[in-house]
């Protein structure tokens, strides 16, 4: 498969997986186990396109870092979830942060090696 084509493929199964995501949660939010269900089988899906130490290290600072800022600000009362099962935040959402901050590095990078085969300005001049 050609180098273009990859990136584009990647970035449309990047969009897919946060738009399933979103849908999983947007329609389960109270159900924690079956989104929590959801949430590894849209991870794996994840995993088995994108296993590169990078894609690791970038979904578990994503699933350490985000929940972590999360339970802070519901501890402060900045807000608050509907169906908290963890230390006031649902057990689902360090598996969206994960795959938020692994779906993020994923698109950028796909974009950036299209970008950088599109003719454009010269680079390094402002």
């Amino acid at each position: 498969m050609r180098p273009y084509r990859k990136n584009v493929i990647h970035i449309i199964i990047a969009v897919a997986l946060y738009f399933a995501q979103m849908a999983s949660i947007s329609a389960f939010f109270r159900d924690n186990l079956l989104l929590t269900i959801l949430s590894v089988i849209i991870c794996g899906t994840g995993f088995i396109l994108w296993h590169e130490r990078g894609d690791i290290i970038s979904f578990a600072a994503g699933a350490i870092l985000g929940p972590g800022g999360e339970i802070v600000y519901v501890r402060f009362g900045a807000w608050q979830y509907a169906s908290p099962d963890f230390l006031g935040i649902p057990v689902w959402l360090i598996l969206g942060w994960g795959l938020a901050v692994l779906l993020v590095k994923r698109f950028s990078e796909s974009l950036v090696r299209i970008m950088e085969r599109t003719p454009g300005p010269a680079r390094g001049k402002s």
